[in-house]
């Protein structure tokens, strides 16, 4: 049926009632009926179902002739027989096909939808056509997966090695047949779909344009590239079609609506006909991508009134209430709990759900009294002081060519690291470090008694119990901890941080606790440590949680205070250091050789001031145990941190721990979890490259790791070196550890061999120590030490009978 059907009529008569409206007619129950005789609108008259389906056909039909005339007809249902008998009336007139109307606001628009334009009619327009997707990042994946199952011949182009693409290859886009390279796909394509974001637009444009030949269609979700071409620099060639579809929602929600069956309201525009076919092949891509409803529009009016809606309501004024609200709670006495609840909560699980079903009209109808008044009192209150805000006096042309330029500064694209970091600013000033919120707070008995004693004397509590984590690790014995320890300094520590968690509401895992161990170890492993999360401890080595893609590190004691307390860090942001290893290997070589081999070529200050993320396939190839010893160990470079991209075997490794969401929540993370991989085209400060072929196992032969080789290599002449300063250093280094320059590693004593630390101790490292040992003996010369990172490890190795 090509009609649109509605339950709102503006007067209800009979339990059948209804409103239906299409083709620039609307049929609503009350107010207004046919005259059986002379077929001419009246106004207050009531007649019979069955004297109106005799004369309905005929004033349809003579109504229909002028899209732009509204016909109202009453019809008094009062039972489904006679109901079925006039839906057959408008089944019969509608089958033309006719575009449909809308009446929004008493302001009737054309309206597409999949009911006159089927999808059986897209497939038919497309049929002809490749069609080819360019970026798999906010848009890409919803809109190409359901035109590929919407039967449409779609291929996929992105970046090779990066994320997104390994995220296409996941989604079922195989290499080589329906996922490309970027120009390939281009090239192969002859409707373009240009989903890259507004600054991987312009960057991309020289390379795109040579393909866009005579009669390609160039596709675009967001107006902004066009209208703001003067900025982005793109103009298109005169002999293709511009065409916009732009859904009314997150890539996201395109794909979920999709396959709920539900669509998407889109918006269409074109700006360019050269075919004088773009009109019909723009509706059927829009019905291709899974749009419900697609509303006329132009490029120019969809990016201001998208920029409008993102710095508005949608956004900007959302997040800048959720703030204002929230902290005015805190600030006159209120928890932290009931501050979010009455703020973020109760809209978001309740009342903007009820709006989502049936408007605000029927919100207001199912909340309290109380509630009501605060609509009615205030809601002109705050009409009237945001609308400036909003429309900014009116003056949209040049004022929203600047905004748009910022917008696109904005947009530009970021690194897994600058993602992170941006969305937990909670305020920055020009000049000063910025104060990051933290989500969660490792501590343990060496670096936090200070800081508990610091709020003590300031008479404050500790801000976020429940985002703090503690262990007993650094003094501890590995065997026997349920005996007293012997070591007074250490025992001290121990016994005050019980006392300390106990005190300020913080769950302890101490000794005798089955989840206690290294705090590096023990995060990861009961799934407190997750992706897109800003995590620190008093220790230098929590960069490695970075495994996971999340911002970590190490701090201060006085720093450890300034979080218990505020739960918010000052931080002055890092650099960004891309490392990108790619190939393939050799034998014998473990995650431990590859990042001494990196530590060796940049030095063991290299990464002063960066913030590293390592890349490639070699690093995607790794486990989570081998990629967290890598992030370990970034800070024995220098660096602030270190941190791998989110991926299938970190979601894997995670799944099902103790503190990982579940069920739905879980799926609902992952979601989010792959958003958080650098952008294609993100911007680093400084990017290194090794080729993985080149590392062999790798040995220390000095005192500190920067001073690294591989096995089968000499030490170093002191000579060889660059300064005066290194030559001392080296000097000094070889004889200490008693060895000579140009000597050989091969053949040296060992006589020590340890297993441990939070570099090495997980179960893995375990596992890989009995291979080698296979069933031998050490020798009687060493001493060999075995420190599995956590109680947890120690039972597993146990249970796999790799120790006793």
């Amino acid at each position: 049926m090509k009609y649109i059907h509605t339950d709102r009529a503006p007067k209800a008569v009979g339990p059948y009632s209804q409103t239906i409206e299409a083709n620039g007619l609307i049929f609503c129950s009350g107010q207004i009926g046919i005259n059986p005789e002379t077929g001419t609108l009246v106004e207050g008259i009531e007649f019979q179902t069955n004297q109106v389906l005799e004369n309905l056909k005929a004033v349809l039909e003579a109504a229909g002739s002028s899209l732009n005339k509204t016909v109202k007809t009453t019809v008094f249902i009062t039972n489904m027989e006679d109901y079925g008998a006039m839906n057959k009336v408008y089944s019969s007139f509608f089958a033309e096909n006719k575009p449909a109307r809308m009446n929004f606001g008493g302001t009737f628009e054309n309206v597409v939808t999949r009911e006159e334009f089927p999808l059986s009619k897209a497939q038919e327009v497309l049929k002809n056509e490749t069609v080819a997707v360019l970026g798999y990042g906010v848009q890409g994946p919803g809109q190409s997966l359901n035109m590929k199952d919407n039967g449409i011949n779609v291929i996929v182009g992105q970046r090779k090695g990066s994320q997104t693409w390994e995220k296409a290859v996941a989604d079922g886009w195989i290499e080589g047949e329906t996922l490309f390279e970027l120009e390939e796909a281009a090239k192969r394509g002859t409707v373009i779909l240009y989903l890259l974001s507004d600054a991987g637009q312009k960057a991309f444009w020289p390379k795109l344009k040579p393909h866009l030949t005579k009669g390609k269609t160039l596709y675009f979700s967001h107006g902004f590239a066009i209208t703001f071409s003067q900025e982005t620099g793109i103009v298109p060639p005169a002999d293709i079609d511009v065409v916009l579809v732009a859904p009314k929602g997150s890539g996201l929600t395109v794909r979920r609506n999709f396959l709920d069956g539900s669509g998407i309201n889109s918006s269409y525009a074109v700006y360019q006909d050269f075919t004088k076919n773009a009109q019909e092949k723009t509706k059927a891509l829009g019905i291709a991508v899974g749009s419900g409803y697609l509303f006329e529009t132009t490029f120019k009016n969809e990016v201001l009134s998208d920029l409008t809606g993102e710095r508005g309501i949608l956004v900007g004024a959302l997040e800048g209430l959720f703030e204002a609200q929230y902290n005015e709670l805190r600030k006159h006495g209120h928890s932290p709990s009931e501050s979010f609840n009455e703020t973020v909560e109760e809209l978001t699980q309740s009342l903007i759900r009820l709006v989502g079903e049936n408007g605000m009209d029927w919100m207001l109808a199912n909340i309290s009294t109380t509630a009501k008044r605060g609509a009615l009192d205030w809601k002109d209150k705050f009409r009237d002081a945001t609308a400036p805000v909003l429309w900014s006096s009116g003056k949209r042309g040049k004022k929203y060519g600047n905004y748009g330029l910022k917008i696109g500064k904005n947009n530009m694209p970021q690194t897994l690291f600058d993602k992170i970091w941006d969305a937990h600013i909670v305020s920055q000033e020009k000049n000063f470090p910025e104060v990051i919120f933290i989500d969660a707070h490792f501590i343990h008995e060496v670096t936090s008694p200070q800081a508990f004693a610091g709020l003590r004397t300031r008479g404050i509590s500790v801000h976020s119990p429940k985002r703090t984590w503690a262990t007993a690790d650094h003094g501890v014995p590995t065997k026997n901890q349920h005996l007293p320890i012997k070591d007074l300094l250490s025992a001290k520590q121990v016994q005050t941080l019980e006392d300390n968690c106990k005190n300020f509401g913080i769950e302890l895992f101490g000794l005798g606790h089955p989840w206690q161990g290294i705090v590096h170890v023990i995060g990861p492993e009961l799934g407190i440590t997750k992706p897109g999360m800003t995590i620190v401890c008093g220790d230098s080595h929590t960069a490695t949680h970075g495994a996971f893609g999340a911002v970590a590190f190490g701090i201060g004691t006085s720093e450890v205070e300034q979080v218990l307390a505020s739960q918010t860090i000052l931080q002055h942001k890092p650099k960004t250091m891309k490392i990108e290893i790619n190939g393939t290997v050799q034998k014998g070589v473990v995650a431990k050789d590859i990042i001494l081999y990196i530590i060796s070529k940049l030095s063991s200050s290299g990464g002063t001031g960066y913030f590293v993320e390592y890349t490639g396939d070699t690093i995607q190839s790794l486990s989570m145990e081998a990629r967290m010893t890598i992030c370990n160990m970034s800070i024995e470079m220098g660096a602030r941190g270190g941190m791998i991209a989110p991926d299938t075997v970190t979601y894997s490794y995670m799944k099902g721990r103790e503190f990982m969401p579940k069920g739905s929540d879980w799926d609902k993370a992952v979601l989010y979890w792959k958003t958080l991989p650098s952008d294609e085209g993100a911007k680093y400060d400084r990017i290194e490259s090794f080729d993985a072929s080149d590392i062999e196992p790798m040995i220390t032969y000095g005192t500190n790791p920067g001073m690294g080789m591989k096995i089968n290599d000499q030490i170093p002449m002191i000579n060889d070196q660059k300064t005066d300063s290194e030559k001392k250093q080296l000097k000094k280094s070889l004889a200490y550890m008693e060895l000579k320059e140009g000597q050989k590693m091969i053949g040296q004593k060992v006589d020590y061999v340890f297993f441990g630390s939070c570099t090495n101790s997980r179960i893995e490292d375990f596992r890989e120590a009995a291979k080698i040992l296979n069933k031998r003996k050490k020798a009687k010369n060493i001493i060999a030490l075995l420190v599995p990172g956590s109680t947890q490890v120690l039972k597993q190795a146990r249970k796999e009978g790799l120790t006793t």
